[in-house]
């Protein structure tokens, strides 16, 4: 099935993360080199001698290698798996995006059976299908050090994901496995559920099975495994084709299980009747409190009934934390269901409710409701059709409001004076927050001259920030 753009989409949004990580890493153990200078023609350049000649020797200040991206092709993976054989300082290795094939992840497979150090391993974008995805899998079944494993775009298909299965059900120490964007189907996705609980010493907390192919069937399968699995904290099964039956199921399995704690079921067309049924797991009974702290139901035609059913639950929910319900079709009377919940609501830190159909009448009731909540930090109106009149009511709530720190609003109806008004009141309020800041610090004292640089800079930092 071809991706479609909002697949691309999802895509690039996981590509960003991971490349935030990326860069937040220390420079001082890792071998980060330039796409140009590790292959020349095919050949193993004097870079990647260098490379494999550091591992060979356990270079200790050689911890982390990424060469993401570098055309190694499957000559220079091979070369990377001979060296882990024998390296024992090596911990995360990212050889993603670079047609390693199925011959390198051979190699790659081949190397993990023997070494004992490497613990996270990103081999994404590689070309690399079921017989490559075998290999990797028959490697999990022996290793005891790998803990994170992203196999993700490549195309491993349901023969790949099921031999992962089996090595699921056997292997004690991998944590996070990703496997989104694969052109897996119901018959992936009913092994892997079957994986899921079928190991009592499985140590795996976080599933991506995003991007695939999986329909109702395969979607009833995982929320089978759910609700007798006791690790999995994370699951990510967005951007398929689970529908309003897949989406009941698996609200069915929340009801009974109690690790869960993230969920992702956006682009998945669950519609209001789906939403419903999420939101019936989201409401706690006599006998069962929910766990979910975390859920993104974004992009499933989502419509005022689905909102009004979610706002519901929210009302007498103590467990949720962040909610994104963005890119749907709601419109006023979603939106004032879920600010007469947010009176009352005392745990959702964070709603993204953006790119959907709100008007001034919607931004009115959300206004209201931010006089009075004191848990919100983080709202995004981002790309609806509020209007001067719905901006005025924020801007108003904004004068009370002490909790929120961040507030999305442009690419709406709002006029530049409104715009303005907005961030004077951001600045006001900054500025209100330094003072504060410097008196409690300084004992009363408000010269922040006297304060050194590093201690001005960081109290200078915003505490309220407006994007209008």
């Amino acid at each position: 099935m071809k991706i479609t753009s909002k697949k691309n989409i999802k895509k690039n949004r996981k590509h960003s993360r991971k490349n935030v990580r990326k860069n937040k890493r220390s420079r001082k153990n890792i071998g980060k080199y330039s796409r140009k200078n590790v292959m020349r023609g095919g050949v193993l350049s004097k870079d990647l001698q260098d490379i494999i000649k550091r591992l060979i020797d356990n270079d200790r200040t050689l911890t982390t290698l990424d060469i993401n991206g570098n055309h190694i092709g499957s000559e220079g993976a091979k070369a990377i798996a001979e060296a882990l054989k024998v390296n024992t300082t090596l911990t995360t290795l990212n050889i993603g995006n670079n047609n390693i094939g199925d011959a390198g992840a051979a190699a790659i497979a081949e190397a993990l059976k023997t070494n004992i150090k490497l613990e996270t391993l990103n081999i994404w974008m590689n070309n690399i299908d079921g017989k490559g995805a075998t290999a990797i899998a028959e490697a999990l079944k022996t290793n005891t050090t790998l803990t994170i494993l992203n196999i993700s775009y490549n195309n491993i298909g349901d023969a790949g994901a099921q031999a992962i299965a089996e090595a699921l059900k056997v292997n004690k120490t991998l944590t996070i496995i990703d496997i989104f964007g694969n052109n897996i189907g119901d018959a992936g996705a009913q092994a892997i559920a079957t994986a899921l609980n079928g190991n009592k010493k499985s140590a795996l907390t976080k599933l991506d099975i995003s991007v695939n192919n999986i329909d109702v069937a395969g979607a009833q399968a995982i929320a089978g495994a759910l609700k007798v699995n006791t690790t999995l904290t994370t699951l990510d099964i967005g951007d398929n084709e689970i529908d309003v039956a897949g989406a009941t199921a698996i609200a069915e399995a929340l009801k009974t299980n109690t690790t869960l704690t993230e969920l992702d079921i956006c682009f998945n067309n669950i519609g209001d009747e789906g939403t419903k049924a999420i939101a019936e797991a989201l409401t706690p009974t006599e006998s069962y409190t929910p766990t979910l702290t975390t859920l993104y139901i974004s992009d499933n035609n989502i419509g005022d009934a689905g909102a009004q059913a979610i706002a519901t639950a929210l009302k007498v929910n103590t467990t949720l934390r962040t909610l994104n319900i963005n890119d749907n079709n709601i419109g006023d009377a979603g939106a004032q269901a879920i600010a007469t919940a947010l009176n009352g609501n005392k745990t959702l830190t964070t709603l993204d409710i953006n790119d959907n159909n709100i008007g001034d009448a919607g931004a009115q009731a959300i206004a209201t409701a931010l006089k009075e909540n004191t848990t919100l930090t983080t709202l995004n109106l981002y790309n609806n059709k509020i209007g001067d009149a719905g901006a005025t009511a924020i801007a108003g709530a904004l004068e009370k409001n002490t909790t929120l720190t961040t507030l999305i609003i442009y690419l709406n109806n709002i006029g530049e004076d409104m715009r303005t008004q907005i961030k004077t009141i951001q600045e006001n309020k900054n500025k209100l927050s330094l003072f504060k800041t410097i008196k409690k610090k300084m004992g009363g004292i408000n010269n922040t001259s006297i304060l050194p640089q590093n201690a001005k800079n960081k109290l200078e930092q915003p505490d309220f920030i407006a994007i209008v």
